[in-house]
């Protein structure tokens, strides 16, 4: 059971990616096994894909689209730090959530790239110490000019237990991303889009599998460093802030 549960399951319906962080052994594939949970059990999503085997996970040969456009899947990637390191890594997970209706649940002890850590989820207690079977949240919000925190607690944590392979050791994304970025290229080609030299470059250079002899600049890595830079400076220029206030 999720208590305030409700506050995260919205945000993820708005934002669409969630980072869940923590160390190993910490709980974050169950947590993120659990909010997927919520998600299939309200209906707002009919399909969990993922590189982690679960009894739950569908074949992506079996998902067949809603009014011939809509995935309606909440994805989980185990440790996504391990292959989402930049923004072009991300690229084919993020391309229209929205128009194709799916989430994307991270949970990994590696950061994912800055651009899929607008929410991020991390246990900040874990109550069974005193014999309560409670696990305590904190959700984080940075995007744009928005910040926030709220917790919620997951009371009986264990419930998620055997429902995917903790055994499993998830090294890439087992093939979702180039899936998605399928449904994207349909869905921008129906929609009369993609006609443009830029985005045929885009599908060449994606299609093109990283082959050598196609070389190709990643500002993405150029980008996210002077993001993480920024963010930096940031909590250094917070914190000294706050020290001068004392």
């Amino acid at each position: 059971m999720l208590l305030g549960g409700h506050l995260v399951v919205g945000m993820l319906q708005t934002f669409r990616v969630v980072w869940i962080s923590g160390r190993y052994g910490g709980g974050k594939t169950a947590l993120a096994y659990r909010l997927a949970y919520e998600l299939l059990n309200s209906g707002f999503s009919r399909y969990l894909l993922s590189n982690c085997r679960s009894v739950w996970r569908d074949d992506p040969r079996d998902v067949v689209l809603r009014d011939g456009r809509y995935l309606d899947a909440v994805v989980v990637l185990d440790e996504a730090g391990l292959f989402l390191r930049t923004s072009r890594d991300a690229d084919d997970f993020l391309a229209f959530l929205r128009k194709l209706n799916v989430v994307l649940i991270l949970p990994s002890v590696k950061p994912p790239a800055p651009v899929m850590r607008m929410l991020t989820i991390q246990r900040v207690a874990n109550l069974s110490a005193i014999g309560l079977p409670v696990w305590v949240y904190e959700v984080s919000v940075d995007y744009a000019r928005q910040r926030g925190r709220e917790r919620f607690a997951w009371i009986n944590p264990s419930e998620i237990f055997g429902i995917y392979d903790t055994t499993d050791v998830p090294v890439d994304d087992c093939g979702i991303g180039d899936y998605l970025y399928s449904h994207v290229a349909k869905l921008v080609e129906r929609a009369g889009h993609g006609r443009s030299k830029r985005f045929k470059r885009v599908l060449e250079v994606e299609g093109s599998g990283g082959q050598p002899g196609i070389e190709v600049f990643d500002s993405s890595a150029i980008s996210d460093a002077v993001e993480q830079f920024t963010s930096a400076v940031s909590l250094l220029a917070g914190g000294h802030e706050r020290k001068r206030r004392r």
